[in-house]
This record gives C-alpha cells, structure tokens and sequence, in this order.
C-alpha cells in the first residue's frame, strides 16, 4: 500500500475504531525515513545560542525494550540483540518512530548508535539533549557519563573524557513510568479518554554534539530595555577564567551594526556554594525598534569570550499591567493596551505526539492562527523545543506559558466536579491539597526546582509575556508562595497564577474557564486584570480527519461545519464586545483536535481548517 493510501485506513483498537491520521508533514517523514542516513529536524535546535561546529545525531537508532529489572545492569543491552530501528526524536509510542508501542512502567527503553568523531579536538565535547520522558541514563563507550531526570527539559552532558577517536557507541537508557507517580506528565495518561491523551516516553526532540573551547559560555541572561534603550547580557562560562579573557558583544539591526562592547569578566557565587565565572555586557541602543506581535522586529547578537563564539537575538518590548483610558486594566505591550485574544494550544501531533514531524510543521499552527486574527497561544501543559518559540518570536505571536503539571492521583471531586458543577463556588473554596495530589513533600520538591528550570530556560524569550503555574487544580499547592517565587525570578512578566479555579487572590489577573454558561467578565476583588482563561470548547468530528470514529469529546457537540462557524463567530463576537467592556484577555480551546477532542479549529491531522467555508 502506498503511503498516501494509509490516509483513512480503519486500525481497530482496544475502544472503538481509529482512523490513522498523518499530517502532509508526517507523510514526508514517512517517505524520507526508508532512507537509512536520513535526519528528521536536521535545523540547529537552539536559536538563541547558535554554535557552528555541530552535529546533529537525530536519525536511525537500535533500541530494544525490556523488564525495568534491566535498568542497573548495562551490561544486559551491550552485548545483547536490539529489537530492531527507531527514528529519533520520535518516541516509541509515534507511528513516525517506526515502533508503535507503549513503553509500560515496568520495562525500560534502550537506545543505541554509532557517532564517528574524526578528530579529538582540544576543547571539549558536549551531548545536548533538547527532551527524553522521563528518567534517562547515558553511556558512552559503556561508560556512564550523565543521568537526568524530568521529562520536558533539556540538559547537557560533558564526554569528553570517555571520547576515542573514530568510531564510538553512544547509549541511552530511558524509564517512564507516566501517570503512575508524581512527575511532571502533562496530559499524558496510561488510559487515555477525554482530555487525557496517549502516553509517550524516551527521546522526543534533538539530539546534537558540539565542540567547545576548554573555557566556554554556558547559557545567557538577555535584558533588552524598550524604555530606555539599554541591553544587558551576562554570559555564564564553564569555568573561572584564571587571567583575562577577551569578549566582545556585537549588536546588529537589519545588517547594521548598531552597538559593540566589551565584556567585564567577574566571580558569581551561587546559593549552592558553587562559583563560576561570568561575563557581563552592557550598552545602548538609541530609540530602539521595539517588538510586538504587529512588529516582530529582531535584532541579532554575537557573543565572542575567547575562543568561544555564538550568535543569538534579543527584542526590544517591555510588560506591564496599567489602566487604560476608561479605567479597566489591561496587559500593555511597550504602554499600549492589548485585547489578547487567544487560543489554547496542546502541541499534539497525530504521527509524532510530543514531536512535530518537520520544522515547517512546527511553524505552521502560528502562522495560520496569525492568520485568523489570533495574537495569543497558550502553550497548554508542555514545554515546545526551543524553535517553536523563535517561530513565535519571528512571526509575532504572544506566548503564555503553562508550567507543567505533575502530582498524584487528581481526585475528581475536587479538580472538576466542585467547581464546574457548583457554579458558586469562588475563590480557594473547594481546594484540597489531597484532592489536587499534592502531598508527596518530594513532588512537591521536584515540581518547584522545575518550575525554576523553566523560568529560566525561556527568559530571554520576546514572546513569552506571562507564565501560566496551574491550571485547574491540577498538581495545585502553596499557590501563594509559588506566584512569589516566579516573579522573584522574573519581574518583567505577568503570572496567571491559576487558571481555571482556586484562585488564592494572588497574581495579575482573576482568570476563569466557562465552557457551560454565557461568557461574562470575571468578578474581580483584588484589583486584577480579568481574563477568560479558556471557553469554547465546540465539538465538531470532520468525518475522515478524526481519531476515532466513537467516543469524540467536547464540551458542546455539533455535527456540520456551518453550525460550527455559526457557533464559533457567535462567541467571537461575544468576545469583542467583553473586550470593549473591560475583559483584557480571552483564550478559545482550541488550535487542532487531539485525540478524542474534537474541538480545534484545525482537525488533528492539520488538512481541515473548520473556520474556512468549504471552497
């Protein structure tokens, strides 16, 4: 069968019929992949620390599965037969991989592959993983040189030492044991139905290799001031230099160099007792073009600390919270007032899940929700790899981010019943720390160290103006403490404390959810912007494009496309005149169906846009 055949073709599962759907993208992923040197997102995966001398290691892995008794004993999988090729970055789970199968908590994931280095340079060797869910364990030449646990973060893996020239084996061992603990999981679920989705495990974005100098920058904080021009960057380097180092920062404005300076190296001792040395750059930009989703203006960086060399971008914008001229309180963007309407959006593909299947792929749900007058994505419960947000940095999209939630078990009582049914319930009434799976002390831990991480992963991001810590309960704990440690690590953006329910009265704004009653501004008694959260919702299965024939979700159910469009403009309208009576923010559920919802604006395989008329 050819592969353009597959589309609709009936697979039956354990519930109901599937219908495999693959993206236009996802098909080009198919075809290529009988190639057996063939890389999937051969683009350098981090924007805003481009190094030259790199290499990408996405592509034709072995990997065999088996008992999760195996996950002390490498030995076991180094002399041992592989079950056969995945395509990496895609999980196990993903029809993209070329597996298809559900990593169980019980058994462990074994990746494996070949990587040539021609030449032992001077300098040394650094493993970059954008992703791996959830626990994983990284050998190279047999030799463990990193582990790492959390499955939406990146890390680094320094192998210098363990490096030979010429041919060397790199391996990865990988356990996920999804919603069966407290760890962060998203939407995940080991029986997925309704808003819980298919659960995906082991390595999910790219995996690439650069050479570094001995002393090398390790990441940036990038503060570009639209009020008054001044830009500030403080690289974090390897090591304490022992003499002075030369570094230089060149700041260039449509080709045009606009600043240059030089770097003033300094010691930085951390809370943990560790030091490290840094290199600060201060300058100024006289009447800067400022960013904003109408003006998507960049202006590129290149960092030089000696030998060391990496190009990145920063914008000029600033956030703030001020009154308008009719006295409502608005988000502004450089003092402006902007009605932020928005969409929720889950980052699911139908043949990659987590993954996108192309970089085009990626971009494209940006691009077409510009299109339709969107200026705001929730990223819903998942951390994008960093292209997604330079795609939303370059086009012009405004960027609430969700933390990711984790916890255990949500007792249903508390996180829907409660407050979707008992419509009087405000405030915190109806919390339960039990109820919202928080009283593992040790979750709780692992939760703030990676809300942290993700603070201070995306803070030099233009397009993330607010950050998103719980949504419905959800993994919800010391609400209060938690919006102070976010703006304590970033002042500069706005905190949608908890979205949903269980508002403690803490953050900017008094956000809701209403998908069962006429939209209405949120009441508001802490002096806070008012936002709809999340309302729509609409079901509408596009025969063909959905996931399975049975079983579709949503939180009110049409069958014909003209009812939907009739239904959508309805709520649009209804937005526009809130927005005008004082609503600052509103975000529709949402970009594409996932799974059993069948609520997007796009269907799940991205072919049918349900806003469109049919041509």
């Amino acid at each position: 069968m050819r592969i353009r055949d597959m589309i609709g073709t009936m697979v039956p599962k354990k519930k109901g019929e599937t219908v495999q759907l693959y993206s236009e993208w996802g098909l080009h992923v198919l075809g290529a992949r009988e190639d057996k040197d063939y890389v999937p997102l051969p683009e350098y995966p981090r924007p805003q620390f481009v190094r030259e001398n790199y290499k990408n290691l996405n592509g034709w892995w072995d990997y065999r599965i088996a008992p999760a008794s195996l996950w002390d004993k490498p030995g076991e999988f180094f002399s041992g037969e592989m079950d056969g090729k995945i395509l990496v970055p895609f999980s196990p789970e993903t029809e993209l991989s070329g597996v298809g199968r559900i990593l169980q908590p019980d058994e462990v994931l074994w990746y494996q592959r070949a990587v040539n280095v021609p030449v032992k340079k001077d300098g040394r060797l650094l493993l970059h993983f954008g992703a791996v869910d959830q626990s994983c364990l990284v050998y190279w030449n047999t030799r463990k040189v990193g582990a790492h646990l959390g499955g939406y973060l990146p890390f680094t893996v320094d192998v210098t030492d363990a490096v030979t020239e010429g041919e060397n084996l790199l391996s990865v061992l990988v356990m996920d044991v999804s919603d069966t603990s407290y760890h962060a999981r998203g939407k995940q679920a080991l029986k997925p139905e309704g808003i819980w989705y298919t659960p995906q495990s082991g390595i999910w974005q790219t995996i690439w290799m650069e050479w570094v100098p001995a002393l090398y920058m390790k990441d940036t904080v990038i503060r570009a001031d639209a009020d008054t021009g001044n830009l500030s960057v403080n690289v974090r380097l390897s090591d304490i230099p022992q003499a002075p180092v030369p570094a230089r920062l060149y700041v260039y404005e449509d080709g045009r160099k606009a600043a240059s300076c030089e770097g003033k190296t300094v010691t930085v001792t951390r809370r943990s007792g560790g030091r490290n040395g840094e290199v600060r750059f201060e300058t100024v930009i006289p009447r800067p073009r400022k960013w904003s989703a109408e003006d998507p203006f960049l202006y590129t960086l290149e960092l030089s600390v000696g030998d060391d060399y990496a190009e990145s971008y920063t914008a000029f914008r600033t956030i703030s919270l001020e009154k308008d001229k009719t006295g409502y309180k608005r988000v502004c963007i450089n003092h402006e007032p902007v009605f932020l309407n928005g969409l929720l959006d889950q980052g699911y593909w139908p043949d990659g899940l987590y993954t996108a299947p192309t970089d085009e792929a990626l971009a494209s749900d940006i691009v077409r929700m510009k299109a339709l007058g969107f200026n705001l994505l929730r990223k819903h419960i998942k951390i994008e790899p960093a292209r997604w947000y330079y795609h939303c940095d370059r086009l012009g999209m405004y960027v609430w981010q969700d933390m990711v939630n984790g916890g255990d078990t949500y007792e249903t009582p508390t996180v829907a019943w409660a407050p979707t049914l008992a419509k009087k319930l405000s405030g915190n009434a109806g919390y339960s720390r039990k109820g919202c799976g928080r009283l593992d002390e040790d979750g709780c831990r692992e939760w703030l160290a990676e809300c942290r991480q993700t603070v201070k992963l995306l803070q030099n991001v233009p397009s993330v103006i607010g950050w998103v810590p719980f949504n419905e309960g959800w993994g919800q704990f010391e609400t209060e403490r938690v919006t102070e440690m976010v703006r304590r690590l970033d002042p500069t953006r706005t905190i949608d404390a908890a979205s949903g329910w269980f508002d403690f009265g803490t953050g900017d704004f008094r956000s809701v959810h209403n998908y069962f009653s006429e939209l209405v501004i949120p009441e508001d008694d802490h002096d806070r912007a008012r936002v709809i959260s999340e309302y729509g919702g609409v079901s509408c299965p596009v025969d063909g494009h959905v996931y399975r024939s049975v079983g579709t979700y949503g939180y009110e159910h049409l069958t014909s496309g003209a009812a939907f469009r009739e239904r959508y403009e309805a709520l649009q309208a209804r937005v526009k005149m809130l927005a005008e009576a004082g609503l600052a923010a509103a975000v529709y559920t949402q970009v594409s169906d996932v799974e059993e919802e069948t609520n997007g604006l796009l269907t799940y395989d991205r072919r049918v846009n349900k806003v469109l008329p049919k041509e």
